[in-house]
């Protein structure tokens, strides 16, 4: 049966924005498959049968970008396309840890909540949300694929949502669930600070997960942690840390752990490398296939991953999305949101190596429908591209991309306004945004350089950071190179007096 849903405190405003979170959550709403016992060749692959589908939900402040290379690996080594899901989770961010007193509860999007009371608005989602977008997900893939079950691989906070998912009943559709990176123990120590977050241990929410040990209905479904031994968002080293205004003493690594359920520590890996790094893969995929991933015969070149191997001609598309909870309008706010951008123009070039310069005119181009859809189009093998993304409201934005080794339908275009970076009218020179899809751009076990200089600004310290601001005074145009150890991203600036602005983007 459906999975039922919990009593919601009274909203005192609703926005008129169904239309736009149907076109998000399209397809998700599908008629629940009947779970069978009976059914348990679904439950792993097998020589006869069909491997499970998966599910890959991200954490906070990402989207279903994160998981492309993930994709890739389960691809090679033969898990189906068809049965590999992932899937952005509109409004991404965090509740806030001051909670303001009115809050806006978005239509058509229950737990998807704007807040009203302190410009500029701030739009997330909440842990009802989130479960319940993991409950559209896994039946979309019963739907898609018609499996009795699926695995759900969650990143996270995620991962509470996918544990309180299975505490109210989803778990009759699960085979597997694995959590990565998921904080089970809380992110601080502090009695009566922020207990009403998803994050506070002793607040209600962890309170109620961790009363009992993960549930198995009917004995068919297996959990699974992921964590790290390294300091991170979630564990920092012992010590006061400031979170907003109020200091708290953080957590371990230890807080990773989910209690009597199975769990693999990576060492010294990064918060998000346990969800998206070739070490998360070698736990993932013997925990879903019942046995160990195969070396392809040949590494795909330019990657940073052993388990990644070549496609002939790469298929890519993805979606173009905006800022704030009405991307067409700035005043609904400029936060990360997740949300289609409806009339964006996207050009697609071929890169030179060295110069970053386009190679001719666009290989493809296209306007998004209200669906913010681009694509498909045929990526020639090592090569990189240079993707133009423009639309009423916001600058020009030139996003470049190593080669692609294998197709994506998850090449997430991010629009941008140049006065959210600080940006100004009246500022000369360029600016360039260096970004990491799976979020740890400082990652000191995987280090970035920038034009042959280690690119980071908090060197050593337990926070990371997904993209990094770099502002020069000149507009002088220069080819600009971003590596993290095989993976090359090569592009050159553009001139805030053309109203642009450049991105370098790493795979992960």
């Amino acid at each position: 049966m459906p999975l039922p849903s919990l009593p919601r405190s009274p909203r005192l405003l609703h926005l008129a924005l169904a239309a736009v979170f149907s076109l998000v959550l399209a397809g998700c709403l599908q008629t629940p498959s009947t779970p069978s016992t009976a059914r348990s060749k679904d439950l792993a692959a097998t020589p006869t049968a069909a491997p499970v589908p998966i599910v890959f939900i991200h954490g906070e402040n990402s989207s279903a970008a994160q998981w492309q290379t993930m994709l890739w690996r389960f691809e090679s080594q033969g898990w189906p396309r068809e049965r590999l899901f992932a899937a952005s989770l509109p409004l991404p961010l965090l509740p806030p840890t001051q909670r303001a007193e009115e809050r806006i509860n978005v239509a058509g999007a229950p737990g998807m909540q704007i807040t009203s009371s302190a410009p500029p608005p701030y739009g997330y989602t909440d842990a009802d949300g989130l479960r319940d977008f993991i409950a559209q997900q896994v039946q979309q893939a019963l739907a898609a694929t018609g499996a009795h079950r699926v695995a759900v691989v969650a990143q996270g906070r995620s991962g509470l949502a996918l544990r309180d998912y299975v505490r109210q009943g989803g778990g009759q559709y699960l085979s597997h669930a694995v959590t990565a990176g998921t904080p089970h123990a809380g992110a601080w120590k502090t009695e009566g600070l922020y207990e009403h977050h998803d994050f506070a241990p002793t607040g209600p929410y962890l309170r109620g997960l961790n009363q009992q040990p993960p549930a198995q209905p009917d004995g068919l479904l297996r959990w699974l942690s992921v964590g790290t031994t390294a300091m991170g968002p979630y564990a920092m080293p012992p010590g006061n840390w400031t979170l907003g205004e109020a200091v708290a003493a953080r957590q371990t690594p230890a807080t990773f752990r989910l209690a009597g359920a199975p769990h693999v520590e990576l060492a010294q890996a990064s918060y998000p490398a346990a969800a998206s790094s070739d070490a998360a893969f070698e736990a993932l995929f013997p925990f879903l296939s019942g046995k160990p991933p195969a070396a392809p015969a040949a590494a795909a070149p330019g990657q940073n991953s052993r388990w990644i191997s070549a496609e002939a001609q790469p298929q890519l598309s993805g979606t173009v999305v905006g800022r704030g909870h009405i991307p067409s309008d700035p005043a609904s706010g400029h936060f990360l949101s997740n949300l289609p951008l409806a009339g964006a123009s996207v050009q697609v070039f071929a890169v030179h190596a060295v110069s970053g310069q386009r190679q001719g005119a666009a290989v493809y181009a296209t306007t998004t429908g209200a669906d913010g859809r681009w694509g498909p189009f045929s990526a020639q093998p090592g090569i990189g591209y240079e993707f133009e993304v423009g639309a009423p409201g916001y600058d020009l934005v030139h996003i470049y991309r190593a080669p692609f080794p294998r197709s994506s339908a998850l090449v997430q275009l991010q629009a941008e306004r140049l006065f959210v970076w600080g940006i100004g009218s009246d500022d000369r020179g360029s600016l360039t945004l260096l970004r990491a899809l799976r979020g740890d751009l400082e990652d000191m076990q995987a280090p970035v350089s920038f034009n042959g200089q280690q690119a980071h600004s908090n060197p050593g310290g337990p926070l990371l950071r997904q993209q990094l601001k770099l502002f020069s005074e000149s507009d002088a145009i220069q080819p600009q190179r971003l590596v993290r150890g095989q993976e090359a991203v090569v592009g050159h600036n553009w001139s805030l007096d053309a109203a642009r602005m450049n991105v370098l983007e790493l795979h992960e």
